[in-house]
């Protein structure tokens, strides 16, 4: 059998550890960066819409997303959520009653 070659510990301390490396903040909640304009509630509503309908682009997804507050895509999707929602309760009903 051949020996394994052992390696000296101080070679590896050079390189820095994965896991101490700080993650990067998400920008989820975040604002979008002071040189752009931040979006309005209706263009983030047709964001929710249209990607509702998967109408967007990658390119315009990724855009929307870096310049809306996720925070306000969330708050919009819910509304959006309960409209539809209550919009085909009362479509059934109508539908029933009819």
């Amino acid at each position: 059998m051949s020996e394994i070659p052992v390696q000296d510990e101080s070679a590896n301390s050079k390189q820095p550890k994965a896991d101490t490396a700080q993650p990067e903040k998400s920008h989820w909640l975040g604002r979008p960066a002071p040189h752009e304009k931040p979006l309005g509630f209706w263009h983030v509503f047709v964001i929710i819409l249209s990607g509702h309908l998967g109408v967007r682009t990658r390119a315009q997804r990724e855009e929307d997303f870096r310049r809306a507050n996720g925070l306000h895509i969330v708050i919009a999707a819910f509304i959006y959520f309960v409209v539809i929602v209550a919009g085909l309760v009362v479509f059934v009903n109508w539908i029933a009653t009819s």
